[in-house]
């Protein structure tokens, strides 16, 4: 199980959540940005990522996203991912990604843990 922080400074145009769409719209983007089930052309053996979204919410100014990502040979993950906007001490906007992750096995025991840690952070 990991956790990871990103936090970047967004461009001009993107002034809230609101500017990537729903929570939906954002999780739908994130997902097909990873997946490549479009690649295989029906053949099922051709090693590419798939990814899947499970759910999507707004949650106290943030979004809330849980998906599963597979690579052939690798254990299939659960991932929860949080999006939300903030200042850094110095005042300036920043684009704040929170995401904890574990194998789909571990999902019943670390799920719950994860998720509480993505979405209890404020920045």
């Amino acid at each position: 199980a990991s956790i990871a922080i990103t936090v970047k400074t967004p461009g001009a145009d993107y002034t809230g959540l609101g500017s990537f769409g729903s929570a939906i719209d954002f999780g739908e983007k994130l997902v097909v940005s990873m997946d490549r089930s479009y690649m295989t052309k029906g053949d099922p053996n051709m090693p590419v990522v798939t990814a899947k979204l499970i759910s999507a919410k707004e949650s106290s100014g943030k979004y809330v996203i849980e998906y599963e990502t597979a690579k052939p040979g690798d254990a299939t993950r659960r991932v929860w991912t949080s999006v939300c906007f903030g200042e850094n001490p110095k005042g300036l906007r920043r684009f704040y990604t929170v995401t904890g992750s574990c194998t789909v096995e571990q999902a019943n025991q670390l799920g719950p843990m994860l998720l509480k840690a993505v979405d209890s952070f404020m920045p």
